[in-house]
């Protein structure tokens, strides 16, 4: 193994560890986001709920969090129709679920 691959093997390590320690937060901000929708019926809400299980879905895959992609993804595909947040409760609590069995297991 030469130093190039040392430096990328320790950088992926890096972003990995800042994914999870990032992840916290976003699981706060998407509970949040969701009162909002959910409770105070603010639509805006819906937009940035999808940004976050967006990125997620985007991101989790590379630091090795297949569970974690794959159920944002597809939260992130229901977010796309046009549904209420009634009809996503399930997704939405299993996405939370995953979220906090990997920081469990960190």
């Amino acid at each position: 193994m030469g130093e190039d691959d040392f430096d990328f093997d320790t950088r992926m390590v890096e972003l990995a560890r800042a994914f999870l320690d990032a992840l916290p937060g976003k699981y706060d901000e998407l509970v949040q986001q969701w009162q909002l929708w959910h409770v105070e019926e603010d639509l805006e809400a819906v937009g940035r709920i999808r940004l976050l299980v967006h990125r997620l879905g985007g991101s989790a895959d590379n630091y090795g969090y297949e569970a974690l992609g794959c159920s944002a993804r597809a939260m992130d595909v229901l977010l796309a129709q046009d549904v209420s947040a009634k009809s996503l409760e399930k997704p939405f609590t299993e996405l939370l679920a995953v979220m906090n069995t990997v920081l469990d297991d960190s």
